[in-house]
């Protein structure tokens, strides 16, 4: 499986605004087209001014910014990357097999909720026992991966999944496995994901260039002080 290096520096892990550097704070998105993150404060600011997404310029009229990342929201973006086939670029090396403890992840089981409402179409209700179902089964599938192959998992998936197509599935079986291996909590995870097809999460260096750069520069003199 692909794979590609993380920093040892804890904070990158961290969500960075793209407007002020820094950590974000409430975040927020400038539209529902792009849905690139920034601190609430700052993107309500920089419309007032311009009002353009400041990543990708996209126009945003400052009467709409404000939009709190609600799970509407998120669950929309992650259907656009169903829509388009895109795929995740893994945060981290795939070679070592999933533990059960990995699996288990509160923060992958909240993930699996969301991208199954998006990818399926289920209905977004607590009480929504057919979710729960699928959740439960995908992270058996994903238990199993190993021993049965991603061929196989995916017929197992479209069993219960069968709404979807199985280009779907398998871009989906995908984004599982980059998700499921990555040590970030599920906010900081959506930040920073990138794609092999050019396009990214709400945040994204490759769309502002110079962030990580000006960030890690940041860091190095929080360091000498």
């Amino acid at each position: 499986m692909p794979s590609s290096e993380s920093g040892d520096d804890g904070d990158d892990d961290v969500a960075v605004c793209p407007i002020c550097l820094g950590e974000i704070v409430h975040p927020t998105v400038a539209n529902l087209t792009c849905l690139h993150q920034f601190c609430r404060d700052c993107i309500v600011r920089w419309v007032a001014v311009r009002p353009v997404c400041p990543v990708c310029r996209t126009a945003s009229p400052a009467a709409r910014v404000g939009v709190v990342l609600t799970q509407q929201v998120l669950v929309r973006w992650r259907q656009l990357i169903y829509e388009r086939g895109l795929r995740a670029i893994p945060t981290t090396s795939q070679t070592r097999a999933l533990t059960p403890e990995q699996i288990r992840s509160p923060e992958l089981r909240k993930w699996l909720f969301r991208e199954l409402i998006a990818v399926c179409g289920f209905k977004d209700d607590p009480k929504n026992s057919s979710l729960e179902y699928a959740v439960n089964a995908v992270l058996a599938v994903l238990l199993d991966l190993r021993t049965i192959g991603e061929s196989k998992a995916v017929d197992i998936l479209s069993i219960f999944m069968s709404a979807c197509s199985r280009p779907r599935l398998e871009v989906f079986l995908h984004e599982l496995q980059c998700r499921a291996y990555s040590a970030l909590d599920n906010l900081n995870y959506d930040s920073y994901v990138r794609y092999r097809e050019g396009l990214s999460g709400p945040i994204a260096d490759s769309q502002y260039p110079g962030i990580r750069k000006r960030l890690d520069t940041r860091r190095r003199k929080r360091l000498r002080r």
